[in-house]
């Protein structure tokens, strides 16, 4: 903003004299922005025309920064032979080469007055800093090491808090003390369903001996009959056979199932697939045949 009130403050000086233009006539006016068009339009084709000739982009640049005040030389530039823009544009080269020589040959002393001075100043530095650059490393190295020393503590104590609280928020979540009361809720379940399971399956079993008992007694020659009474308690089970008429025969078998556990119905069979052939080889002990 400042600069633009500067700028338009300073169309006239302070102290200048107005003085008025030549009246100016609305062809006039006309005239001079359609030349400006017209130069702007063949300044413009000029490059074209340039470029399609395969100019040196080098010097494509060049001539657009001279802008369209420099129309009629591109113009003219344009409308070279092949033969002639060649050896305008080699011309060309020849004076950027030449004009780099001389600027190399001129800054040659000041390029060299400018390496000895950096190379003095560089001397004079490791002069400066060589005494003293052991201690420099020796302090930087110490203060890295009481600084870690300084801030150890914080650190452990860090690290401590956090295990702490993680133990703390674990004991707290699973009630784990002496004893731990979740633990003992677990053991007690696992027992209680174990009991369970057990009780819940002792009447299958005895209902399982008893059919298969009672089907062998009634396939016997003589009448058997079973006690199943202690298989709650696994104890055993004992058989008494009768005679035809139904006097005791005098002959007891003991089977001895202590050994026995029922976990599912698969227990079940498995028991009475034993005791049927334990019957079947004291009945042949006997003498003996079953039906």
């Amino acid at each position: 903003m400042d600069d633009r009130a500067k700028a338009i403050f300073n169309t006239f000086g302070l102290f200048d004299e107005l003085k008025q233009k030549e009246e100016v006539s609305s062809e006039t006016l006309s005239k001079n922005l359609n030349d400006q068009v017209r130069v702007l339009a063949e300044w413009a084709a000029s490059f074209e025309r340039l470029a399609a000739k395969g100019v040196d982009e080098g010097l494509l640049a060049e001539l657009r920064a001279m802008g369209p005040s420099a129309y009629n030389e591109i113009n003219a530039l344009s409308k070279m032979s092949d033969k002639e823009l060649t050896a305008y544009t080699e011309m060309w080269k020849q004076k950027h080469a030449l004009a780099r020589m001389m600027a190399v040959d001129e800054l040659k002393g000041l390029r060299q007055d400018t390496d000895n001075e950096i190379r003095g100043l560089l001397n004079d530095m490791d002069n400066l800093v060589k005494p003293g650059g052991m201690a420099i490393g020796e302090n930087l190295g110490d203060s890295i090491i009481n600084g870690i020393n300084n801030r150890a503590g914080a650190v452990y104590n860090a690290v401590q808090n956090l295990a702490q609280g993680i133990i703390s928020t674990a004991q707290n979540a699973l009630a784990i003390f002496s004893p731990s009361k979740i633990f003992t809720d677990f053991g007690e379940n696992v027992d209680m369903g174990f009991i369970q399971g057990v009780e819940n399956l002792a009447g299958a079993v005895k209902s399982s001996v008893n059919a298969l008992f009672g089907d062998l007694g009634r396939n016997m020659s003589s009448g058997v009959s079973f006690d199943t009474s202690g298989l709650s308690g696994f104890g055993g089970v004992s058989a008494a056979m009768n005679g035809r008429d139904g006097t005791d025969a005098g002959i007891v078998n003991q089977f001895n199932i202590s050994q026995m556990v029922v976990r599912e119905d698969a227990d079940i069979n498995r028991i009475a697939s034993q005791l049927y052939r334990l019957q079947q080889q004291s009945q042949r002990g006997r003498g003996l045949a079953l039906a």
